[in-house]
Order: C-alpha cells, then structure tokens, then sequence
C-alpha cells in the first residue's frame, strides 16, 4: 500500500488546527466526506486512530498527538520545496555560503543575515565562522562562495579573489594589571613579549606567517571561540518572537480582551515585554561574558513558562468560546500580520 500523501497530511493538519471535520471542510473548501475520507485513508495506511470520534469535536488519540509533530514538519518541508523551487527558477542561487573571519564584527553579520532572509527567504544560508587562514581556505577550497576575511589573507591566498573593503577592526594587545609586560613604561615590543605566553583566537599559526605570528615566536596558546554561535542564535530567536508577538499582540490579545479575558490579555503582553527585556539584556552582554549564559537561561524559563500558559489553558478554551468562523477569521488575521513581516 502507498505511502500518506501531503494531502492527506493537509488534511489532517486542517482537522487538528480547525478543531472539527466540518471546520477543516470549510477551510479547504471540500465537502466533509471528502475531508472524513482522507483522514480514514491515512488512518489505514498507518494503521493507527488518530482522532477519538466519540466527541462533538475532532480529539486526537495518544498515536494522533505523537505523529502530530512529524506531520507539521512534513508539511512545512513540502512548503519550503515549493518556495525554493520558485527561487531557483528565478534564477536565484540555491545556497549561499559564507566564511566569517571570527575577529569581524558579528553584528553587521546578523543584520546582513536578517536583511537577506527577509528579501530571499527560500535561500538557506551556511555561514562558517573561523580565524586567521581557515577562513580563507573556505574560499580557496571552495566550500564558501564569499567571505568576510582580514587583508592580510586576501594577499596571501594561491588564488586570485575579487575583493572589497567594506570595515576596519582594530586588534590591542591586553596583559592583566599584575602581568610583568603591565610594569613596562612606554611601547612594549615583539622581543618584550617573547618570554610570555600569548592566548590566540585561532586554531593553529597560519601557514603564511611560517612558525611565528606575527613575528611572534613565544609561547602560543590558541582558543576557539563560541561567541558568534550564541550571537546568531539570538538573531533568530529575537527575530521568530517579534514575528509572534506582533501576531499576538495585534489580533489575538485585542480579541481576548474583548471575549472577557482582559486581565488575561493583559498578563501575556507583560510576558512579551518581559522576554523583549531579556532579549536586551542579552544584547548588552557580551557573549563571552560568564553572565551571558545565566540571562540566556532566564530568556528560556520566561518563553516556556509562557508557552504553557497559551497552549495549555488559554487558547483552547478561547477557541471553544468563539466558535469555528470566529476562528478561521481571526487565524487569516493572524497569518496576515505575520505575512507583513516575514
């Protein structure tokens, strides 16, 4: 026997999100028995219940709620199929790789990313985040198609690179109130620095500079840095929750106020403010700050405790107030605002 089809994926989808058969038929614009008949169909196919039929309303079965998540992910992959399809008929690129020399700034990284995200959201984005020549050897190896690498490599790579300025870095050399170089008075020189060790940011020399670094030939220690992962990853978070909150605060909230739910209303909007708060603070830190992780972890517990309050308690009984047509009205709404950010 075939496997389900994303149709009747989708119609399964409809009946969850809808609440009811007769909804999803509304929403789909089929008859009923066409709705009953597919969800029956993937029913048999996987050989399981998904939805307890003895109630007015469409409840999933234990077995329904497991394979809810793998259906979502289904369906959203067949959208994205069809988006980068569109893409690439354009003639757009089918991915877009970039090598990251971890000493350039990464907020205009996460800026350029969510910039380029909005004008093509079809192409997925590989960024690789190195230092010194590793970065530049993404190039070279052509594992990166652009890269944002210090001057000194570009000279130095084996093959010829198409190259812009476009920002400035500057690097200074610290030591600690008590280290010795500290007690110098006045400029501290390569050879006042030989009998030191010296913390990198790298993972090794880079075969330009020969054994040395710089005309450094001390003692090298180099560290990897997960800095940049922590700050791209808050740019896609803070940028999916002003997505939702702007869907919420501007459709949903307005509606539970008006159904008799405004002290409710009112406490999920100061949950938003309060994750905005954290998301702040997270920005004033920096990511290499110990501190960081503490705040990143309170952004957490806020998100989850919110979560649960929404899809556990609130919504579900807000849905059965308003009935399927109030539903589907403000779900369109809903989907409209975010459409204007996506």
């Amino acid at each position: 026997m075939p496997g389900p089809s994303t149709d009747q994926i989708s119609v399964f989808l409809a009946v969850v999100d809808q609440g009811s058969f007769a909804a999803a038929a509304k929403s789909l614009r089929r008859a009923q028995s066409a709705v009953t008949y597919a969800v029956r169909r993937l029913e048999d196919q996987l050989g399981l219940t998904l939805f307890d039929r003895t109630e007015y309303r469409a409840v999933l079965t234990e077995a329904g709620r497991a394979l809810l998540p793998n259906a979502r992910r289904v369906a959203n992959g067949v959208v994205a199929l069809r988006n980068q399809a569109l893409s690439l008929a354009k003639g757009h690129e089918a991915q877009i790789s970039i090598a990251v020399d971890s000493i350039f700034p990464m907020r205009r990284v996460r800026e350029a990313l969510r910039l380029f995200s909005q004008t093509f959201p079809a192409i997925p984005t590989q960024i690789h985040v190195a230092s010194y020549e590793r970065a530049m050897q993404l190039l070279v190896d052509e594992v990166c198609m652009i890269g944002l690498v210090n001057e000194e490599a570009c000279t130095t790579a084996p093959v010829p690179l198409v190259t812009r300025p476009i920002d400035t870095v500057e690097l200074v050399s610290v030591v600690a109130p008590s280290h010795a170089l500290a007690a110098i008075d006045g400029p501290v020189s390569v050879e006042d620095m030989h009998d030191h060790v010296r913390l990198v940011l790298g993972e090794g020399v880079p075969a330009s500079m020969g054994r040395g670094l710089g005309g450094f030939y001390g003692s090298l220690w180099f560290v990897n840095d997960i800095a940049a992962k922590r700050e791209l990853l808050l740019t896609k978070i803070a940028y999916a929750l002003t997505k939702h909150a702007i869907e919420e605060e501007n459709v949903i909230y307005p509606a539970l106020a008006e159904a008799g739910h405004a002290e409710a209303a009112k406490q999920l909007i100061d949950d938003h403010g309060q994750v905005k708060t954290y998301i702040y603070d997270l920005r004033r830190i920096s990511s290499k700050d110990p501190a960081w992780i503490g705040e990143a972890r309170k952004l957490s517990a806020a998100l989850h405790a919110h979560v649960h309050e929404e899809e556990n308690s609130l919504f579900p009984t807000f849905r059965q107030e308003i009935g399927q047509d109030e539903n589907m009205r403000l779900t369109r709404m809903m989907n409209w605002e975010g459409f204007k950010v996506a």
